[in-house]
């Protein structure tokens, strides 16, 4: 069971459909038509046509900031991240706590025989959760065999 957990606003589920199957007849003029009748309706506004220019250097702006790393992880709003995974050696399930982007507690629990595989959770904390960090982090775990070290590594891969 993998979830991501945050203390910010959860999206508000809604039912989903085909305008097709409630209006057969709807077709994309006819959509447009109704958007800027609707936009009329509601803003008292006319609508006028416009061109949308994705290359334009406001769009890019905004793309390079929320595409940021800084804007995903590093802002002041927490997080949990539960992972888990299941390997030869056994099963692991890796809780991360994470604040403005750094990685505040860290437990890594597993039903596999290995007893220090307690101590990786430990030797994430403090880490920026960022992939390549908790991989290189996990790089230095040489108490726990390289195959368990590459498989966790692969997990975190897949998952952060």
């Amino acid at each position: 069971r993998e979830k991501l957990q945050s203390k910010g606003v959860d999206s508000v589920r809604s039912r989903v459909g085909n305008l097709k199957d409630l209006c057969p007849s709807m077709d994309i003029e006819a959509m447009k038509t109704a958007m800027r009748h609707a936009f009329s309706k509601v803003y008292g506004l006319p609508a006028e046509d416009g061109a949308l220019n994705l290359d334009a250097p406001e769009v890019q702006t905004l793309e390079e900031k929320y595409s940021s790393w800084d804007w995903k992880y590093g802002r002041k709003i927490p997080f949990t991240h539960e992972i888990t995974g299941r390997f030869s050696w056994g099963g692991v399930e890796l809780e991360l706590k994470v604040r403005e982007g750094v990685i505040q507690e860290a437990k890594l629990y597993s039903d596999g025989l290995d007893t220090r595989m307690a101590e990786v959770g430990n030797r994430l904390e403090g880490c920026v959760y960022e992939r390549t960090s908790m991989e290189k982090r996990l790089e230095n775990c040489d108490f726990i065999s390289k195959e368990m070290r590459e498989d966790l590594k692969e997990l975190i891969k897949r998952e952060v």
